[in-house]
């Protein structure tokens, strides 16, 4: 998980449909941690225009919110491609989340998780870490291997992952660094860092964690 560094400052646009602001995301002890909620809003236009307003580093929907209007992940990520999206839930649900990452979310948290840890997540998700709940890791990895017969039929002609390029983004998946995927295929983190580079090449994308949302959308 990402370490903060002393004056670290994320700014956040939070999503939500309950009536108590502090039921999903904010209060001083997530400010405490280095986020700040900038605005709230219950609708996507609503939404929309805090976001041009609000200028945030990442926006943070709650899973009711997307129940109600499942388009608005996918609106966000194609009208602010540039914006991570996390979504927040009260309970996992592995097929919510699948389809929270098919809409291009970038992260799947629970609400009441300790701040700092909420903190740390939101940070790892602007530096390009997923945030997969790890008692849901398991399944989407065998979403990405339930594609591997069509790996070669992905949106562009140009995201021919090869092999080992799709081995270093199961390991992505399960949230490991760079040291440690080396560890695991028996290469060096030059080589590892050179793989992931071509992965968001291929795919078009800017970070890790977009990448894995990429794959289940193909």
């Amino acid at each position: 998980m990402h370490d903060i560094e002393a004056g670290d400052r994320l700014r956040v646009v939070v999503g939500e449909t309950s009536p108590r602001p502090e039921a999903l995301v904010g209060g001083p002890q997530l400010a405490a941690a280095g986020v700040d909620v900038v605005a709230r809003a219950s609708r996507y236009s609503d939404l929309a225009l805090a976001i041009r307003g609000g200028s945030p580093d990442v926006v943070v929907l709650a899973a009711g919110l997307c129940a109600v209007d499942g388009e608005i992940p996918e609106a966000l990520r194609g009208a602010f491609p540039l914006v991570p999206v996390v979504v927040v839930t009260a309970a996992y649900n592995d097929d919510e989340l699948l389809r929270m990452l098919r809409g291009g979310v970038l992260g799947y948290l629970r609400h009441d998780m300790a701040p700092d840890s909420m903190a740390r997540a939101l940070f790892g998700i602007l530096a390009g870490e997923p945030a997969i709940p790890r008692a849901l890791v398991a399944r989407v990895l065998d979403e990405l291997r339930r594609l591997a017969p069509a790996r070669s039929r992905l949106a562009l002609p140009q995201a021919h992952l090869t092999e080992r390029e799709w081995d270093v983004l199961e390991l992505l998946v399960q949230g490991l660094h760079t040291n440690i995927i080396a560890q695991r295929l028996f290469i060096s983190p030059v080589t590892v860092r050179s793989h992931v580079a071509a992965v968001m090449r291929k795919l078009g994308v800017r970070s890790r964690a977009a990448a894995i949302s990429h794959v289940l959308r193909a």
